[in-house]
């Protein structure tokens, strides 16, 4: 009736490591009784499941319910180098990805399982400003932040010039990989490494050598 060690109407997250990355999916577990899975469809590019319940009641008694599944891959790596918050990003795009955009609960939760599972970090750029104004926290794409892991009393803008995030370091008190406000301005340099999200469509091995093509690309 679903996933092991889940009851069923529970949701769940599988995440997944490997090439110095961290990959997560969503997935539901169906109702109990209903014959989930006795027909499966998968499409021809591997990216949907449609999964059959002949006997589901959600519309009448045994009437039956297909659950269709979108795979969502969402991949992370640390690049490691003494970037600006605008050369990182820049940087970010140069290597086919951009600044990791952790837009939902279960992205932040992937990236403190992805850190933790790294041991160790330094403080990391992510696609988080509010350089247009300021208080107005937005990600790279325009949306407007929701869920969130900021730190404790931040972010709270020191001496008016701390506009964009990063996650704080890991030798910092806090230990959970929370956000801090930090600046990135010509007249106050500071700079560090960043965390690089990667779209499934980059995840290539051109050669077949088991190396993916993104990880050839030299880490300043």
């Amino acid at each position: 009736t679903g996933v092991k060690g889940m009851r069923a109407g529970e949701r769940g997250r599988g995440v997944f490591f490997g090439n110095g990355s961290v990959t997560t999916e969503m997935y539901t577990v169906c109702a109990a009784g209903d014959y989930s899975g006795r027909s499966v469809s998968l499409s021809a590019d591997g990216n949907r499941v449609a999964i059959g319940a002949p006997l589901n009641d959600g519309n009448g008694s045994d009437t039956g319910h297909v659950r269709v599944y979108q795979l969502q891959i969402f991949t992370i790596q640390i690049v490691e180098g003494s970037f600006s918050w605008q050369e990182a990003r820049a940087d970010a795009e140069a290597r086919g990805g951009r600044l990791a955009v952790l837009n939902t609960q279960e992205k932040i939760d992937a990236s403190v399982a992805f850190l933790e599972s790294a041991g160790s970090w330094n403080h990391l750029w992510i696609g988080l400003t509010d350089e247009i104004s300021e208080g107005d926290w937005r990600w790279i794409t325009g949306e407007a932040l929701t869920d969130n892991n900021w730190s404790i009393d931040e972010p709270n803008n020191t001496l008016g010039r701390e506009h964009y995030a990063t996650i704080l370091e890991s030798s910092h008190w806090s230990e959970d990989g929370s956000w801090n406000d930090s600046p990135s301005d010509p007249r106050w340099p500071w700079t560090t490494a960043y965390l690089l999200e990667i779209p499934a469509s980059t995840l290539t091995d051109s050669d077949n050598d088991g190396l993916l093509d993104i990880d050839r690309k030299s880490v300043v």
